[in-house]
């Protein structure tokens, strides 16, 4: 893709063909940090300096409607995939394409949600930044402040596009990330998921707290952080200090502070799947957030305590489920996004 097309796309000279193309291009990128760039330097051409909200959102509208139908598209010829393949997942690789955009071209007033019960547009207006990874993509976030975000697969940030760095440094997770806190003994660095509320000033941790699990944790490699449970008013408990190598646990019935093993919490960031004597069920958690997979598992018999261990850096899926399929006794088959495990 050249930047000539880009251009005329913003100027809204191109043939449907070549929007369909723009789209199409935007979704199969495999360099985020080149695509980011050729939106950027086509969206800061001096002809698009004063372009209105509204402009935007209408390029907005023409990205989205040719990436959804360039993806249906691509789907449309294979039935097992398309039984497989839900709105969710789809709504999520968009949202993923969205946050890049929006993050480029400067719609940072306007992010659009695909709603999952009745497959309906909404839009909600928003003075925020958000980063959004969907199953299969990680990513390292530079903050204005010089702190580095590492953002899982399956996982999203936000924080406030006027205040962060300025009067405030407070951003809210879903997911996992790991954070390398810039120091600011004027702003304390406050991260909050759906149940714990973090404040450090200079410090590494690790925050995983996805939706789909019930429990959280806040694992602190360097410096001190100061933790607290939050209360259905969003109000805080008494905080918990921890100091390196403790982490705070938090489940359906405990919040305890405990000691961890660094490698099997953070390896992730490094590009490394350490299991240890892990859970079957978690390993395969793990395996479709890290390659964009669901796993079909028969004949697992319940309460059997299988764990698994091994360390793979840089390695397929077909290498992992190999190696622990060696140890664990099973059978596997990929049929491109599906895995059936039998045992």
């Amino acid at each position: 893709m050249n930047k000539e097309t880009i251009d005329r796309f913003f100027r809204n000279e191109c043939s449907p063909e070549e929007e369909r193309n723009v789209s199409e291009y935007i979704l199969n990128s495999q360099d985020e940090v080149h695509t980011q760039s050729l939106l950027k330097k086509a969206w800061n051409e001096p002809q698009f300096n004063d372009e209105s909200d509204n402009t935007k959102s209408r390029l907005f509208d023409k990205l989205k409607s040719g990436i959804e139908s360039s993806d249906a598209a691509r789907l449309k010829f294979n039935t097992r995939v398309v039984n497989h393949v839900s709105k969710k997942r789809l709504s999520k690789k968009f949202l993923g394409i969205a946050a890049s955009i929006i993050l480029t071209i400067g719609l940072s007033f306007t992010m659009y949600y695909l709603d999952e019960k009745d497959d309906q547009t909404i839009i909600q207006q928003m003075a925020e930044i958000e980063r959004i990874n969907s199953s299969g993509q990680r990513s390292r976030v530079i903050l204005r402040d010089g702190t580095k975000v590492f953002l899982n697969a399956e996982s999203r940030i936000r924080y406030s596009d006027q205040a962060y760095g300025l009067s405030s440094r407070n951003i809210f997770l879903e997911g996992e990330a790991y954070f390398e806190v810039a120091k600011n003994g004027n702003l304390p660095f406050i991260v909050t998921t759906k149940s714990l509320s973090t404040t450090a000033l200079g410090t590494s941790f690790n925050v995983r707290a996805f939706n789909d699990e019930t429990s959280s944790q806040i694992s602190l490699v360097e410096g001190k952080v100061s933790v607290a449970r939050l209360n259905e008013d969003m109000s805080q408990a008494k905080p918990f200090l921890l100091l390196p190598e403790e982490e705070i646990y938090l489940n359906e019935v405990e919040m305890v502070k405990r000691k961890f093993d660094k490698q099997q919490v953070v390896s992730w960031k490094d590009g490394i799947i350490y299991f240890n004597e892990t859970d079957f069920n978690e390993a395969t958690r793990v395996l479709e957030r890290w390659y964009n997979v669901e796993f079909d598992i028969k004949n697992l018999k319940k309460g059997t305590g299988l764990k698994g261990t091994g360390t793979f850096k840089n390695e397929s899926l077909e290498n992992i489920l190999k190696a622990l399929s060696y140890s664990l006794d099973f059978e596997f088959k990929i049929d491109n996004d599906i895995v059936t495990i039998n045992f």
